[in-house]
């Protein structure tokens, strides 16, 4: 099913290869929609914290949510915590 996987540009997908990670951290994605890259740190930390979706755009933010929704990802928090 081509729309289950997305395409991430090269510059966040070779920050997240790079980054070394404490053993529990937060991660703050800022403009996080559609939610690509937002799922591919969840899944890199791999449980150990959160990742903190931030989007001001109402549209996007459908999509983020819907994004984060198939993931499964348990690890996100939206945008109500984004104050």
């Amino acid at each position: 099913n081509y729309e289950t996987f997305k395409v991430l540009s090269g510059a966040p997908f070779l920050l997240m290869i790079v980054t070394e990670f404490p053993i529990i951290f937060q991660v703050l994605d800022a403009c996080s929609a559609p939610g690509n890259k937002t799922v591919q740190l969840a899944a890199l930390m791999n449980g150990k914290g959160t990742v903190l979706a931030c989007e001001i755009n109402e549209k996007r933010i459908k999509r983020l949510r819907e994004t984060v929704k198939i993931s499964g990802a348990s690890s996100i928090h939206g945008n109500e915590n984004c104050q």
